[in-house]
């Protein structure tokens, strides 16, 4: 899967991952598959005191071939379909784990 056939909302999410580097994206919001940052999105970036500062700069759009993890997050989001990320961990700029919140249906 190649970066330029997602949708703007997942090339946005998968940018955000990069820009963000090590931390968390909270409260995301799963219309349709598709990522939607509301007003209650935020992002968390870890700063790691024992290494060397790195730059962090907004990550350039460009065409590339996701790496499995950012393949994996953008299928479980399709399948999802409706419902909301609580939290999506990111290392070294990849989607790393998620937390979903669905409704439940009555039993």
């Amino acid at each position: 899967m190649r970066f330029s056939e997602l949708s703007k909302a997942s090339q946005g999410m998968i940018s955000l991952c990069r820009e963000i580097n090590f931390g968390l994206v909270m409260d995301i919001d799963v219309v349709n598959g598709e990522p939607r940052a509301t007003s209650s999105t935020r992002k968390r970036t870890y700063i790691r005191l024992d290494r060397p500062a790195e730059a962090t700069t907004k990550a350039e759009p460009y065409d590339f071939t996701l790496c499995a993890q950012q393949e994996q997050f953008i299928r479980r989001i399709r399948v999802l379909g409706n419902g909301r990320i609580a939290s999506l961990e990111v290392r070294d700029g990849r989607p790393a784990n998620i937390s979903i919140e669905e409704v439940v249906p009555m039993l």
